[in-house]
């Protein structure tokens, strides 16, 4: 696996490809060919680096509805646990749940996706919290009814105390493809 660019030094374009296509470390910019609405998780990037300025990480704290406004709908947090398996949604927005069909605040990650996209998820979730960078992952699952569902989530470390990342704030978008 290619470790990202330091934030500082990183081109303007700069990406370094992880596992597949469409998984990318997200440098200063997303940028991608899949045709998968980019602009929430570019400006959840975005939003995250103004967040934490001048620190490092913003902090869970700093995440609220009112400082987020149009793009809490699009926004998640995942608390993090020793293992991936135990990471949990403490929130999820209206964009995420209609994906899944149901709300996953409280429960873990683990047991709230589609299986066909859950062990990719979780690690890249682990790999935004190791090597205390964004990811940006792309992917498609097929639901219950058939639909298929394109989607596009960035994983942002949270840090409370500029050590430990204890939770990633993410972003999601989606459109449904009817195979019927």
């Amino acid at each position: 696996m290619a470790a990202p660019l330091p934030r500082e030094t990183a081109p303007e374009h700069s990406l370094a490809p992880t596992h597949g296509p469409s998984a990318l470390f997200v440098t200063p910019t997303l940028a991608t060919a899949d045709g998968i609405e980019r602009r929430a998780c570019s400006r959840a990037l975005e939003w995250w680096r103004e967040l934490a300025a001048p620190r490092l990480f913003p902090s869970f704290a700093r995440v609220t509805p009112e400082a987020a406004s149009v793009l809490w709908d699009s926004l998640f947090v995942i608390e993090i646990a020793d293992e991936p398996n135990h990471y949990k949604f403490v929130h999820a927005g209206p964009i995420l749940r209609a994906a899944l069909g149901s709300d996953p605040t409280g429960r873990k990650v683990a047991d709230v996706l589609p299986r066909a996209i859950c062990d990719r998820q979780l690690y890249f979730q682990k790999a935004a919290v190791d090597l205390r960078n964004p990811v940006d992952e792309a992917g498609r699952w097929t639901r219950t009814d058939g639909d298929e569902v394109l989607y596009r989530s960035v994983f942002l470390p949270l840090s409370d105390d500029q050590r430990r990342i204890n939770y990633l704030l993410g972003a999601f978008s989606f459109r449904m493809v009817n195979l019927h």
